[in-house]
Formats: C-alpha cells, structure tokens, sequence
C-alpha cells in the first residue's frame, strides 16, 4: 500500500476510533468498501456505545475541524485557548458548537474582574440607597428602605451587564481543557453513528487527505484508478 492509502487509513481509524488491518484495507477499492468496513466496526444507533472514547474522538475531530490543528496535537489536557485565536474568541466558540452538534453549550462570559466589579457596584447601590432612605425616614420603614435599595442594586447591575456585554468573550473556568469538552460531546447529536453521518464523515476525511475538489468525490470511485493512491 502506498504513503497516501496509508495515512487515510490512519485518518480513518482515528476518525471512527477503529484499528483497521493491511488485508482489510487492501480489500477497500471504493469509498463505499470503506463506509461498510465502518459500519461493521463501529457501534450504530441502537447499540450500546463507549460513550467517553466516542466523545473524545467527536471532540477531537470538531477541533480539527475548526481550528486546522493536527490530531496528535489534541491530548484531554490539552488547553482549549490555545487552539482558539486570542482575536476573536466568539466566533471560534460558536463554530466550534456547531462542529461538535452540541444540543447543550455554556456561553462566553467576562473577564472575572469586570463581573467582580459589576458585583460590588450592586452592593454600593445597595447600601446607599438603604442607608440614604432609612435616614431620612428616621429609621421607622427599614423594611422599604431595603427593598428599595435591593430593585436599585438590580438596575444598576442589569445596566453594567448590559454596557459590558461586548466583554462577553471568554471561555467559562470549567470548560478550559479538551477533557471539559468531552463532557459536552456527550449530548451531542452525533453520540451514535447512523450510515448516514457514517459516508459524510468519510467524505471529509476523503477529501481532506487526498486533496480533492467537492464535486470529484463518489462512494463508487476507485482509489487506484480515480485518485492515483
């Protein structure tokens, strides 16, 4: 088998998560040799999966994806901010949403010293206003007094959160390593593969491996004769 079938078996195997031998390999002709390989070694939907090993390789592979990174490069330790450019941290996190089919996922939030002190202003507001009310009512309505300076906390903190939320761009403490992905990945629309999602996946991989155009790719061509591997 020449270098090129060698790396896309590789990039088949790490897509999938399967170990695929020389004589089964040698067997794949066509893209669709390979999808029922596939089919026959990874679990489909209905089936009992591993549901951690999947979620990494769905991880690993939307990262790929979004971010043009090597696949040995993605270890579970791996920070997720050094994949993300520093420029544009939004853009790159909702992309990478949509690459991992994610049905849940935590939203970019503010540098911790801007929501400390949009915090503390709250309180100031707070105390201000109850101390400013309660003096001039000579101590008989604290109860008003505090309630008041509780729906002025909760103005001033809504208009803070409103005029910084441009700040809104950075990703949540809990979710800074690949391995805080994974536990995403795990409601993914993608957890279980269907032939379907199966011969998309190889597409791209295909496609990717080989440098081909969109339109030069079909299930029924041969690897030898059409993409000269």
């Amino acid at each position: 088998m020449g270098l090129d079938g060698v790396e896309l078996v590789m990039a088949v195997e790490e897509e999938f998560g399967i170990s695929i031998a020389d004589e089964e390999a040698e067997r794949c002709r066509h893209p669709r040799d390979i999808i029922y390989l596939v089919c026959s070694k990874v679990r489909m939907i209905g089936e009992k999966i591993c549901q951690s090993q999947r979620s990494f390789y769905l991880s690993r592979r939307a990262l790929v994806r979004t971010f043009g990174v090597e696949r040995s490069a993605i270890k579970l330790n791996t920070p997720v901010c050094e994949l993300i450019p520093v420029d544009n941290h939004a853009l790159y996190w909702n992309r990478l949403k949509f690459a991992m089919a994610a049905n849940e996922w935590p939203k970019l939030v503010r540098l911790r010293w801007i929501s400390n002190t949009i915090a503390a202003i709250g309180f100031l507001v707070f105390l201000a206003v109850a101390i400013t009310l309660q003096w001039n009512m000579y101590f008989m309505l604290w109860p008003v007094s505090v309630i008041a300076g509780m729906l002025a906390a909760f103005a001033s903190s809504w208009i803070s959160l409103r005029l910084t939320q441009k700040w809104e761009n950075r990703i949540p403490i809990h979710y800074r390593t690949v391995k805080d992905l994974v536990q995403l990945a795990h409601r993914s629309d993608e957890m279980e593969w269907t032939r379907k999602g199966i011969a998309e996946a190889l597409k791209q991989v295909v496609i990717d491996q080989l440098g081909l155009k969109d339109e030069d790719y079909s299930e029924d061509a041969d690897f030898v004769k059409d993409y000269g591997i």
